[in-house]
């Protein structure tokens, strides 16, 4: 059964929170997290934490190494048709270009949006999206240098809060099979009748 969860002007309040709810006992079963790289050396850094997962405070975030392109993954155990995401870097370090990306299977990507000189993740934003397809892979892209306060030239990739909107689906809907099993259960039958008149 399909669950819509669009943003309301509620940040927190998306598909990641609502999975969370549901499989608090098996999170890591239907959410998982890939980067191009993580910066070591600092228990303030977990990949986790823009989840809300094992962050209660909100002090965790995610830090990429000083990489160009670095990109932050979360894959969900739910077929999503995404209408917007929120999301948030550091309030005085944080990308300027970025490229925001879904895939249902890891191989073939579809670019969702591009943002190019924009000066807006120094606080937490939503961005709408125009999607007509289910993913289970958003991928977050830093392209190029980021803006820092200092001018250090750097690539960094720090992420503090994500979350997504839209409407989800079990990767197996209950639903699909009560549609298929009344077909396969009338060709049984029909299969079989012809069977005993002609044996």
């Amino acid at each position: 059964m399909a669950v819509t969860i669009n943003y309301n002007g509620d940040h927190n309040n998306g598909i990641v929170k609502y999975i969370r709810e549901k499989h608090s006992d098996s999170i890591y079963d239907y959410i998982h997290v890939d980067y191009s790289s993580l910066l070591e050396g600092d228990e303030k850094r977990k990949p986790y934490a823009p989840l809300g997962i094992d962050n209660p405070n909100g002090e965790y975030s995610f830090h990429s190494e000083n990489v160009n392109n670095s990109w932050y993954q979360v894959t969900l155990n739910y077929r999503i048709k995404p209408t917007s995401y929120s999301i948030k870097s550091y309030d005085q370090n944080y990308p300027q270009c970025w490229s925001f990306d879904a895939s249902e299977n890891g191989i073939k990507w579809d670019m969702l949006q591009f943002k190019d000189k924009n000066n807006e993740l120094s606080s937490i934003k939503n961005y709408e999206l125009e999607s007509s397809s289910y993913y289970s892979i958003f991928r977050f892209t830093s392209i190029g240098e980021r803006h820092t306060i200092e001018n250090n030239h750097d690539f960094y990739l720090e992420i503090f809060h994500f979350e997504i909107f839209g409407e989800l689906r079990p990767k197996h809907s209950c639903q699909t099979i009560q549609q298929i099993l009344p077909i396969y259960y009338t060709n049984l039958v029909v299969y079989s009748y012809i069977l005993f008149v002609f044996h």
